[in-house]
């Protein structure tokens, strides 16, 4: 009879699915156990870091009480020296009223002493500047209708498709110096930028005239 039983199918099958049902709880409860595990070690981790920011603001807040722990005992001292030196002085108030002057005279020579060097600052910034601004690369271009201009510095192309009746918009067909090309229905007043040899330049639209067919451009470097 249990061979009968054994050798039926459904036994086989109850057989597997409770194999498969062990092995599956088995991998489940490691499985959530390993989690787990991972979980408490983040919060660990967590904990941790947040215990080293706090060290690490404490010995900050160690170090600027020392600091003002020092300036303090300073100030003690000079304290401690000017009231000695009028305790011990007859008339102090001349002394005082002359060591005032000298510090008045002292503290004046050193703020005329600034105002002249900032002055001497700011001119030499403004040299430095105009300096910098005469040796930018500047390029002013009328371009015909149906025509285009090369910039040979900055190696753009840029050429003139058609100009709008009342002059307000012009089509320009622009290739950049990377091989990249636009074509784009613009009006005065709008830019574009680019780059060429590590240097970064400015397209300015000036003027868009229609009675003599010309767009006139305009070429900065920044």
């Amino acid at each position: 009879m249990s061979n009968f039983i054994e050798k039926h199918p459904a036994y086989t099958l109850l057989t597997t699915f409770f194999a498969a049902m062990t092995i599956a709880f088995v991998v489940l409860r490691f499985t959530l156990y390993d989690n787990k595990i991972n979980l408490h070690q983040a919060q660990i981790e967590s904990k941790n870091a947040q215990i080293e920011h706090v060290k690490a603001e404490n010995l900050t807040n160690l170090a600027k009480i020392d600091y003002l722990e020092t300036e303090n005992k300073k100030l003690e001292e000079l304290n401690n020296f000017y009231f000695n030196w009028i305790s011990n002085s007859d008339n102090p108030l001349p002394a005082l009223k002359l060591q005032i002057k000298n510090l008045t005279e002292e503290n004046n020579k050193l703020k005329e002493q600034q105002n002249h060097q900032a002055v001497f600052n700011q001119i030499d910034t403004l040299k430095t500047n105009n300096e910098n601004n005469r040796n930018k690369y500047t390029q002013n271009q009328r371009i015909q209708k149906s025509s285009a201009y090369r910039d040979n510095v900055t190696e753009i192309i840029i050429g003139v498709r058609d100009i709008s009746v009342l002059g307000e918009t012009t089509t320009l067909h622009i290739n950049f110096p990377d091989n990249t090309s636009k074509e784009e229905k613009v009006g005065a007043g709008q830019t574009f930028s680019y780059s060429n040899n590590a240097t970064t330049y400015q397209l300015i639209v000036n003027k868009i005239d229609y009675v003599y067919n010309y767009v006139e451009v305009l070429i900065v470097e920044k």
